[in-house]
């Protein structure tokens, strides 16, 4: 198991880089793919995916083969690690991990966030409003959803206006973006956005 990195293939490992190298078979999403073929491989090195129950399926037809599977960023936060390690609990999987995308994004801040708490809301529910409440600052992966939008929202309705958002949409490709805003400036983000992640602080006095 490769983690491709934040999205732009520079950020990808030269471990990983090698392991896609020298393997016979890449499964990978459509998406993932895409990023990838600034490499050239062979069309008959590339598995597309549309959802996870065909790995198994790939995997069990090409046992002959030194096969990578190709995930996004780190391969220890809600990735496919748990369900490939399930279906092969007797194999020894080599994980090669990637740049998260949080990682990514407080790099660009120049901030450190071993203080926040991390949530997926990757096809989950949490409550957000309850962990900020708490004095937590929040770092969310989001779904189309559970957009920025709709976040930032219900911030806007707790009456929660001492807060701080950053929006990081599209990180690491030429059209990055990345945004500071308030919880009244909710409606600039009702419109469609790209793969984003979520920083919620309270405002620094």
């Amino acid at each position: 198991m490769v983690g491709l990195g934040v999205g732009n293939v520079e950020y990808l490992t030269t471990i990983g880089k090698k392991r896609l190298d020298s393997c016979d078979l890449i499964i990978a999403s459509k998406r993932q793919l895409e990023d990838i073929e600034v490499f050239g491989y062979n069309f008959n090195k590339l598995k597309c995916i549309k959802k996870i129950t065909e790995i198994p399926v790939i995997i069990d037809n090409n046992k002959d083969k030194d096969i990578v599977l190709l995930v996004s960023g780190d391969t220890g936060f809600y990735s496919l690690l748990p369900y490939i390690k399930r279906n092969y609990p007797e194999q020894n999987i080599e994980v090669i991990t990637g740049i998260s995308s949080y990682q990514y994004l407080f790099a660009k801040l120049g901030e450190v966030w071993h203080d926040y708490r991390l949530i997926s809301l990757h096809g989950r529910e949490c409550d957000y409003i309850k962990h900020l409440k708490n004095g937590e600052k929040l770092i969310i992966l989001t779904d189309n959803i559970n957009t920025p939008y709709s976040i930032v929202r219900g911030l806007y309705d707790e009456k929660m206006l001492d807060y701080e958002i950053i929006v990081g949409e599209n990180l690491s490709y030429e059209n990055e973006k990345i945004e500071i805003l308030n919880p009244i400036d909710y409606e600039k983000l009702d419109r469609d956005m790209g793969i984003n992640i979520v920083i919620i602080r309270r405002k620094e006095v």
